[in-house]
């Protein structure tokens, strides 16, 4: 999984006589399958994860030419995950009050986040009323 704000960096990667002519474009989905959109202005090798790739599938695909000939392209996805803390951080003031740690817990418990993510809360919990 990738976070929101991270930044992406893809790289290509072919057995023929090298790469020439290589352009990026990367798109989203809401399952691995597709349908996939476009991210307007992502034609870059890197790429910040937006808001609204959040819970989304993100690709990125290799248009290029190699040794071998042209119009070749790879791609590869990933899963993008929310900001857990943020999502918690229920009245939006950047810090996780004591309640809003119990929803993360209770969360935990009712199998909807993962250990990590709930521990990424309690941590973001003390991190401001140690």
């Amino acid at each position: 999984h990738l976070v929101v704000g991270t930044e992406v960096m893809a790289a290509l990667s072919d057995p023929d006589e090298g790469t020439t002519n290589i352009s990026w474009q990367w798109d989203n989905a809401d399952s691995m399958a597709g349908p996939w959109t476009d991210i307007s202005g992502a034609a870059a090798a890197t790429y910040t994860v937006a808001e609204s790739d959040a819970g989304k599938y993100l690709r990125a695909t290799a248009s290029y030419d190699d040794g071998e000939g042209t119009g070749k392209s790879a791609s590869r996805a990933v899963l993008i995950a929310a900001d857990v803390v943020g999502t918690y951080d229920r009245n939006s003031d950047g810090q996780i009050s004591l309640a809003e740690m119990f929803v993360a817990i209770d969360d935990y418990f009712e199998l909807r986040i993962t250990l990590a993510e709930m521990f990424e809360v309690i941590d973001a919990y003390f991190a401001n009323n140690g």
